[in-house]
């Protein structure tokens, strides 16, 4: 809880009414706690503090002083640098007013005031926060949850040895049934028969089935029937590796955990308590802006703190990378804590800050609205798209050098393309004749004309051979006509000779 502690230790205001001159002693302390107190920035020492609980408490005592005839420009302000520093003023009795009070610190001082039995202090509540809030480098987290899904899908290594060594002991095995009855396609050498049922066990494995390898003999069909089962659960074995590995390590579920993650949380806070509770390893600091600079250097994972705090320094900062990531609920109160002894007519339990406080929830209202602004949260529809979308840096790296090497490749096909078409025309092209080629082709036709005719010269000649054999035989059966028959025959012999 944050607390607005008022201390009055004025003996003079015994009287109800107050004189300027006694009100221009009234002193507030405050932290610099955006967004419930802003101090400004040496470099910019024009700009007024401001803040969510601050212009509240300004405002409650402009209005308490407005009744008592005093003047607010007279209030002295100062800022202290720790919550110790507040809480001894506040302890000391050394201010008037005293915020913001964190919830462990309002949880230490009441501890303390029971212990010295004051009771001149009270806390009041002004404002409510929904909870904690983790904020994450999304950019960061997306990179880390890739490395972590490349060393799953790399760490399924085991089971594509073992379909490797499997398919070669199947191949062996085929090899073996085939090799006497279908040499064809399963040689009987060891290293090319081998290496043949080698891929036809790949293929059945992947139920490719090409089928230019294909198994004849009974046993061989009734081995492959039992390489196809085996096939098929090895198969889906590998799938299930690789989709558990792309589904396990997403986006959504590794950068909303808290467990076993580095985060950054003030020291001694709320958000350190919860976070250590939910199994974080906790860094502890001092000031908010010291764990975003870790968050954005890389040293931790996240960082945990109030919602509203969350919100404000997102809105600050304007890196989109960084986003909400889990919200919890965790009620925080911050507030204002009076004291009554310098003034009870503006510090007392009843009094007019006491009565402003509960009763100006739409003043309070309105300074959430100037103060706290939306910011992105991490969302499951946009952000958590899948590990291997193309929004990954790791997928588009990839993306280019696929594309660079297929145009590399494209362009060395066309060069290759051009030097071989064009050496070929070369190598075909036809060359000029001389005249001793002329000649020689010359008398080559001649021959080949000459050839031709001795050819059928002699194709006659064995035709006429045939008739005079044929003759001869008719002869001997018929003497009467031997010897018209022979004149016969050499007649024709002479005349196609």
């Amino acid at each position: 809880m944050f607390f607005v502690i008022i201390l009055s230790t004025c003996a003079d205001c015994r009287s109800s009414k107050l004189t300027s001159e006694v009100c221009s002693n009234f002193k507030v302390v405050f932290q610099n706690k955006p967004p419930y107190a802003i101090a400004n920035s040496p470099s910019n020492s024009t700009k007024d503090n401001d803040g969510l609980l601050y212009d509240f408490v300004k405002a409650g005592l402009a209005r308490c002083f407005r009744q008592y005839n005093c003047n607010t420009k007279k209030v002295v302000w100062k800022e202290v640098s720790s919550e110790d520093g507040l809480s001894s003023s506040i302890l000391n009795e050394t201010a008037d007013s005293a915020f913001p009070i964190s919830p462990s610190l309002s949880s230490s001082l009441t501890e303390e005031l029971e212990d010295s039995n004051s009771d001149h202090v009270t806390l009041v509540g002004v404002v409510k926060s929904p909870g904690l809030a983790m904020v994450i480098d999304y950019n960061a987290c997306k990179q880390r949850v890739e490395k972590l899904t490349i060393t799953t899908i790399l760490s399924a290594w085991p089971v594509c040895a073992v379909m490797l060594l499997l398919a070669g002991i199947s191949g062996i095995s085929i090899w073996a049934l085939e090799m006497h009855a279908n040499r064809q396609e399963f040689p009987s050498s060891f290293g090319r028969g081998s290496s043949e049922g080698f891929w036809w066990a790949l293929v059945t494995m992947t139920t490719v089935g090409y089928g230019d390898k294909v198994p004849r003999t009974v046993y061989g069909r009734l081995f492959s029937v039992l390489w196809m089962l085996i096939g098929v659960c090895l198969i889906a074995i590998f799938t299930a590796a690789i989709t558990s590995a792309v589904t396990v390590s997403s986006v959504d579920s590794d950068c909303k955990s808290i467990q076993g993650k580095q985060l950054a949380a003030l020291n001694g806070s709320e958000a350190e308590n919860q976070a250590r509770h939910l199994g974080a390893n906790v860094t502890t600091f001092q000031t908010e802006t010291k764990m975003f600079d870790s968050l954005q250097a890389g040293e931790v994972e996240g960082v945990m703190l109030d919602r509203f705090k969350a919100y404000y320094y997102l809105h600050q900062l304007k890196d989109d990378h960084l986003r909400v990531a889990l919200q919890l609920d965790v009620p925080l109160e911050y507030g204002v804590a009076l004291i009554d002894t310098r003034f009870p007519e503006i510090t007392a339990k009843n009094g007019c800050l006491a009565k402003y406080f509960v009763s100006a929830h739409h003043r309070l209202n309105k300074l959430m609205k100037h103060y706290i602004s939306p910011v992105k949260a991490l969302g499951s529809a946009t952000d958590t798209v899948g590990v291997l979308s193309i929004k990954s840096p790791a997928n588009q790296k990839l993306l280019i050098a696929s594309l660079a090497i297929y145009v590399l490749f494209l362009l060395c096909g066309v060069s290759w393309e051009f030097l071989y078409r064009r050496n070929h025309f070369n190598l075909f092209k036809s060359k000029p004749r001389n005249p001793t080629t002329d000649t020689l082709h010359k008398q080559l036709a001649d021959v080949q004309e000459a050839l031709t005719k001795l050819n059928k010269q002699v194709q006659k000649m064995k035709e006429s051979l045939q008739a005079v054999s044929g003759k001869n035989n008719l002869c001997i059966n018929n003497p009467s006509d031997k010897g018209s028959s022979i004149e016969s025959e050499m007649s024709t012999l002479s005349a196609s000779t």
